[in-house]
């Protein structure tokens, strides 16, 4: 079974980062995200982040929330991923881009170990 203490501080990290994105947002706080992107509008979307990272984090070390890692880390991919690098505000957001970043690896990570354990297993079962 792989540790699930490593995926909860990446997720504590990343919905840490979301929150206060959100709530600059709301306050107007800058540098804060724009109110809309091209493809949807950013509160909903943050919420949203937010709501499937409490859930990856319950499930954390269940079957299943390997996937939910993925997906959350894919998702806050949108937020933190390198096309932040070429942001006009990026000299002002780099810290909560980098630690988003190194969070997101942690995740993708761990549940690359977890695939990886899940097929020796299976392979060593059938074998």
């Amino acid at each position: 079974m792989i540790d699930p203490l490593p995926t909860r501080a990446a997720l504590a990290t990343l919905l840490a980062i979301h929150l206060l994105m959100l709530f600059a947002l709301y306050t107007e706080t800058a540098p804060h995200p724009p109110p809309t992107i091209p493809l949807f509008a950013l509160g909903p979307f943050l919420t949203a982040v937010i709501a499937i990272g409490c859930a990856t984090w319950m499930m954390a070390g269940r079957p299943g929330a390997t996937w939910l890692s993925v997906v959350t880390a894919i998702l806050a991919m949108v937020s933190l991923g390198p096309q932040k690098y070429v942001d006009p505000a990026f000299a002002e957001i780099w810290p909560a881009v980098i630690t988003g970043q190194v969070a997101i690896f942690v995740l993708l990570a761990q549940a690359l170990d977890a695939f990886r354990t899940r097929t020796k297993a299976q392979a060593d079962v059938t074998t």
